[in-house]
């Protein structure tokens, strides 16, 4: 689909050939073969750590070096931005972007006598209602995130050089978290499919693109379901904040299951023609190209093949309904991107294992939090020297600190 696409259009409007290759287990292989010198101009499908990982260590081109950045960058909402770019250095271009919703069971609701959870003290109030009936609701510990994000906290300091898991809002937070799991029994794991079918889990929070997998593995429950935003915090003076971070998924992407694995595309640090490969991107992620890969894509597969572009104005162009568009598009202006620093993949790590800890193990919670807090800094701390990298936010330079706020959109300095 790919290939005819960029002989029908890209290669006739610029005259750039393309030779497209379908390559297994690229966030494996990129580095190798850029080292070796036989690495592609340009990669699609990179899981989103990985432009990160690799343009730290040279592999990838700065994408702010070409005049027209700025311009082509509108095309997205800034949230998909950010686990892409550190200081003044952006990585990569996003092709997808997914976030969280909140699935619920209509049906289910309305026979309970219940309403749609607004914000999470609703959540709490009929949790035990839900459980009266043999019933529960599904979330991850990455909620956590979500959770911290609207209590208007980032994961990280600025430029990354430790996290905020010692503050006392993360620690609350925490606290929270775990009591819910532990004082209600929710469930670690679940198959949110299939218990959001058998009724036993009638509201779910998941990425939207559960809306396709519902769409053909529960054809009976149409009109019986529906989604809405995730619940928001109840502020003091009345306002609610649904600042949402995007889920650490383990489901298996539509474009995974085609081998084209996550949403970045990148200019190798190799590349031949920057500028012809500059020219790929902006065509590959321009709103008619995205729009016609969409349509194609759930002609072959149907509802199961939604798109999910990262593009706004193709993703209005693509099939939802009215009310299904406005309100995802309603959740999208609320989502603040996680920023991937030097070391971060270790703060997903030790964050689950200290939620098992306290969870299944039922180890002290501050304790346990402040522990593994420590050992994410040291391993931050390791590789900020790696990369020569200040490792105290006092010899930061503040130019680098200002960058590092100026990418979120909800979320300020503390």
């Amino acid at each position: 689909m790919i290939k005819g696409m960029i002989d029908d259009t890209f290669r006739l409007e610029t005259g750039i050939p393309v030779n497209l290759q379908l390559v297994e287990s690229m966030n494996q292989l990129l580095v190798q073969a850029t080292i070796a010198g036989t690495g592609p101009d340009v990669a699609m499908g990179l899981n989103i750590p990985n432009p990160m990982n690799f343009g730290l260590r040279g592999a990838l081109h700065n994408l702010k070096e070409f005049p027209d950045y700025d311009r082509v960058v509108e095309r997205f909402m800034p949230s998909s931005m950010v686990p892409f770019t550190f200081r003044d250095q952006v990585y990569a271009l996003p092709d997808q972007q997914e976030f969280p919703m909140m699935f619920y069971r209509q049906d289910i609701l309305t026979e309970l006598g219940l309403q749609v959870p607004e914000t999470w003290d609703d959540v709490y109030s009929i949790l035990p209602v839900l459980q009266r009936n043999n019933m529960t609701i599904g979330i991850g510990y990455s909620i956590f995130f979500t959770l911290l994000y609207q209590r208007g906290l980032p994961m990280y300091k600025a430029d990354g050089v430790a996290t905020y898991l010692d503050s006392e809002t993360a620690i609350q937070t925490f606290r929270e978290l775990t009591e819910l799991f532990n004082l209600y029994d929710l469930l670690i794991e679940f198959n949110a499919e299939n218990r959001f079918r058998l009724g036993e889990m009638p509201i779910v929070i998941a990425d939207y693109s559960m809306f396709n997998r519902l769409a053909v593995f529960a054809p009976e429950l149409r009109g019986e379901w529906d989604f809405a935003l995730v619940p928001g915090t109840l502020y003091p003076d009345g306002s609610i904040n649904r600042t949402v971070a995007p889920m650490q998924s383990r489901a298996t992407t539509v474009l995974q299951q085609q081998g084209r694995g996550g949403p970045a595309v990148v200019i190798t640090s190799t590349a031949k023609d920057k500028d012809d490969a500059w020219e790929f991107l902006k065509w590959w992620t321009r709103d008619d190209t995205q729009v016609r890969f969409g349509r194609e894509l759930e002609s072959l597969m149907g509802p199961a093949g939604r798109y999910p572009t990262s593009n706004v104005q193709a993703f209005k162009q693509l099939p939802w309904s009215v009310e299904e568009r406005e309100k995802l598009l309603a959740e999208w202006t609320w989502v603040e991107g996680n920023g991937e620093v030097p070391g971060s993949y270790y703060m997903i790590r030790m964050f689950e294992w200290a939620f098992r800890a306290v969870v299944i193990q039922q180890a002290p919670i501050r304790e346990t939090l402040l522990e593994y807090d420590r050992q994410i800094n040291y391993e931050l701390d390791v590789k900020r020297r790696e990369f020569g990298l200040e490792t105290d936010l006092g010899d930061v330079p503040e130019k680098w600190q200002e960058l590092y706020w100026e990418k979120f959109t909800h979320v300020r300095v503390p």
